[in-house]
């Protein structure tokens, strides 16, 4: 990513940042977005996946839809951005309607940002992964749903969790630089 150097670099920019978007019960940040952008540049599979841009979706229901255009807001905002040497893009994907998500991900999505929980996050995640695809999201009980990567600030505090059994299934291979900071699940929860 162009700008900044390091993890270092990133918590320092990260922390100058705020904002107040919803997500079920969670706040979603712009610095939670710009971490999670972050976080994927350390997917040692990414390149393989993506084609010539990584093409980030935002799955959302109707209830959650200001929420995924604040969210869509900051990605396009990044413009100009690179995630190993690929332009960052992206896409709503209001998975309510029937079809949304299945031509998302045939239109070339990468990545599908889940907002909100429960049982369409659980669909969603089976949808995504058996399409080739990988999933992240901003709430923690996302890890249980099958989310291999989450950046959440429930506590107040950024934080950075990585589901190991989630992220070999969906063919994800975190740097380990990424692992050191982040809370890992080791175990399926």
């Amino acid at each position: 990513m162009k700008g900044l150097r390091g993890i270092a670099g990133l918590v320092a920019a990260l922390l100058a940042l705020s904002s107040g978007l919803t997500v079920a019960r969670a706040a979603v940040g712009e610095r939670q977005v710009l971490a999670l952008v972050r976080a994927l540049a350390y997917d040692h599979q990414l390149g393989e996946r993506a084609g010539d841009d990584v093409r980030v979706g935002v799955a959302y229901a109707p209830e959650h839809a200001a929420a995924a255009r604040a969210v869509l807001d900051v990605l396009d905002g990044l413009s100009g951005v690179t995630i190993q040497d690929r332009p960052l893009s992206s896409v709503g994907v209001p998975y309510a309607e029937a079809g949304a998500l299945t031509r998302a991900l045939e239109d070339g999505v990468d990545v599908v940002l889940v907002m909100g929980d429960g049982r369409a996050a659980a669909e969603i995640v089976r949808a995504v992964h058996g399409a080739g695809a990988v999933t992240a999201g901003f709430e923690p009980s996302l890890l249980a749903v099958g989310v291999p990567l989450v950046v959440s600030d429930e506590s107040g505090d950024l934080e950075v969790y990585v589901n190991l059994p989630a992220s070999r299934a969906a063919g994800q291979s975190f740097s380990s630089k990424l692992l050191q900071i982040a809370t890992v699940v080791r175990e399926a929860p």
